[in-house]
């Protein structure tokens, strides 16, 4: 891992995103396998330290208690971004529905709006137009079938 970081923060680029980065910046006094992520944890500071002056290095958790206090002081800004409202979850699941011209054919439910992020929804609405989409063209299937079969009696 030391070797692929060091290579990213020498990348010519102008933002840096790590993703999920609570895998790596867990507080190294909760961490059980301590040696191994402590070593990456100390290898990331030093490639944030060391970093050029214009690469902006931003990062992104759904956990940002677990991370270390190190890791959060190397960042300036540290930016929240709450949970969808319910009426946030509603207008992204019908705008989903329109975009896709699927909000004349499924009507949103609870089970639906229920995620605690877009990524979920986003997944929750991606299976619901799926099964739509298979159910609906399965039936299209068996009928032109069905005519296929009467045609050569």
């Amino acid at each position: 891992i030391n070797f692929n970081l060091r290579n990213v923060f020498t990348a010519n680029k102008t933002v840096l995103l790590l993703d999920e980065i609570d895998a790596i910046g867990k507080d190294r006094e909760s961490v059980s396998d301590s040696d191994e992520a402590g070593r990456a944890l100390n290898h990331l500071f030093v490639c944030m330290d060391g970093k050029p002056s214009d690469l902006v290095v931003v990062a992104a958790t759904n956990l940002p208690r677990l991370l270390d206090p190190a890791l959060k002081r190397r960042f300036q800004l540290h930016i929240e971004m709450p949970a969808p409202t319910a009426a946030q979850r509603q207008t992204y699941c019908e705008q989903t529905l329109k975009t896709h011209n699927l909000h004349r054919h499924i009507t949103i439910t609870d089970d639906h709006t229920a995620g605690p992020s877009y990524s979920a929804l986003k997944t929750t609405m991606a299976h619901t137009m799926a099964e739509y989409v298979m159910d609906n063209e399965l039936k299209l299937i068996e009928g032109q079938d069905m005519s296929r079969k009467k045609a050569r009696k």
